[in-house]
């Protein structure tokens, strides 16, 4: 039988209808050239206002009508005010609510993300933001970005969302880094990867077929 073609859907997160923490498993809402779609599937972590690039086919759910099932996804930073507003007024940074989003969003505008990464100090311009303030805000929006990095290395080696979220739990900011020393610690830990797909990654990373590593995980 000959599998169906793969659409792709790109659009801005509107609304998180359901999410399960566990396995990633997501019902979202998504705008879409000024038209709304319902999309289904796992995800690693996603937030009101992030733009998607979805990979997948629409199907007729019996309760819940048309909806956009996706095997592979795309995540990119909120690039205009609007979705930068959005994305910060839901709550996804530690210490930032709707008043300061929206002051965030009014003094840098598209570059909002980009200063409180990369500038916290520009920050205290901003009524209400100590200097203090400003250095939390930072470590926030680096570890949520941090996060998506980790996510975007597992892709390229086809590690499942459902499974990213499994690895994410374990390791956090440092994954790239312990993957990298040892690719069948994946074996273990709950994520519980086959041997062969681990087996696969070393060998993307070029370890040698005698590395301990392997020897003993093999076993």
């Amino acid at each position: 039988m000959q599998k169906k073609e793969l659409l792709e859907l790109c659009g801005s997160v509107e609304e998180i209808i359901y999410r399960n923490q566990n396995n990633g498993y997501t019902v979202m809402t998504m705008l879409c050239d000024g038209a709304s779609a319902t999309a289904v599937g796992s995800m690693a972590d996603v937030n009101i206002g992030e733009e998607l690039k979805l990979i997948g086919n629409w199907k007729v759910h019996s309760g819940y009508g048309e909806q956009f099932a996706f095997e592979y996804y795309e995540q990119f930073v909120p690039s205009t005010a609007e979705s930068i507003l959005k994305y910060l007024s839901s709550g996804v940074i530690k210490g930032i609510g709707r008043a300061t989003a929206k002051r965030l969003v009014e003094a840098f505008g598209d570059k909002t993300l980009e200063i409180m990464q990369n500038e916290p100090s520009r920050l205290e311009e901003i009524r209400g933001i100590s200097h203090d303030k400003a250095l939390k805000l930072n470590s926030e929006i680096r570890k949520a970005f941090g996060m998506r990095e980790v996510m975007l290395y597992l892709e390229k080696y086809h590690i499942s969302a459902e499974e990213s979220v499994r690895i994410w739990k374990s390791f956090g900011d440092d994954a790239v880094n312990i993957i990298e020393e040892n690719p069948y610690i994946l074996c273990g830990n709950n994520i519980n990867v086959a041997f062969e797909r681990a087996d696969s990654i070393a060998a993307a990373l070029e370890k040698p077929c005698d590395d301990k590593c392997r020897i003993r995980a093999g076993i």
